[in-house]
Parts: structure tokens; sequence; C-alpha cells
């Protein structure tokens, strides 16, 4: 079904007419998006696998597919445990440059920031539920 027909779709079912309505073509494609957005969000049905090779003495890295949540990461095939910003002073203490293999991370923005920071490079794979791309291009 491509953008066009998604937006009559929709017409129909808020009983729009497909001309002089409330709503203009771009705002039904912002609901769709915004719909689209809301389902990856509740349902984690939509997960994607992302794999780079670590740095030595590099603790932050980019996760590149848009990610809502991490579902898991491994370092070196180990599952690393998630920990929440507020845990990482009493969980990492003062020193968070310490090197070793990670056991830790956390995840903010679109970045997951490892401790300890590793001391070898390793395969650091990252199952991601991402935000789906906008549709965009309508036409009419």
């Amino acid at each position: 079904m491509n953008i066009q027909d998604q937006i009559t779709l929709l017409r129909l079912r808020i009983a729009e007419p497909a001309t002089g309505g409330r709503f203009t073509d771009l705002q039904h494609l912002e609901f769709i998006n915004d719909a689209r957005r809301w389902w990856a969000e509740q349902t984690e049905s939509y997960q994607v696998t992302e794999t780079q090779n670590t740095a030595v003495g590099t603790a932050v890295y980019s996760l590149t597919n848009d990610p809502i949540r991490v579902k898991s990461l491994t370092y070196d095939g180990r599952t690393l445990d998630p920990i929440q910003p507020q845990e990482w002073p009493l969980r990492v203490g003062d020193d968070e440059t310490l090197r070793g293999p990670p056991y830790l991370y956390l995840f903010f923005g679109k970045q997951v920031r490892l401790f300890y920071v590793p001391s070898e490079v390793k395969v650091l794979q990252a199952r991601v539920i991402p935000y789906q791309a906008k549709l965009s291009a309508v036409s009419g």
C-alpha cells in the first residue's frame, strides 16, 4: 500500500471527505507517522541487530538505527547489564576510566556507555527497537 492509499484509508476511517476536509494530506501523513511511532514503542515488534567493534580505551558507542530502546547488548558474546543514570555513581564510583571487560552499560540518546572501558578490541552487538522511518512525499 503506497502513502496516498494509506491517507485515503485514514480519511475513510475518520469520515473525512476527499476534498474540503478539516485536515490536509500532510496532516494525515503526520497522523500516520505518529501511529507508526506509537506502535513501534508499544509492541516492540520491530527489532534490529547492529554490530560494531569496540576500540581500546573508548567507552561511548553510537547506535545507528535510531533506537527507542536497547533490548540487549553483548560484548564478546557476554550479555551486559543495563543501568539507569541515577545508578551510575553508585555502581561505577568516581573512576569511570577503569579498563577491562565491560559488564554494565548505560543507554542514552543514540549511544551506549560501557563500564569497564574496553581494554581489547571485541565485538559489541546491540539488539534495538528502532523508531520507524517517517513516511514522506505526499503528492497533491
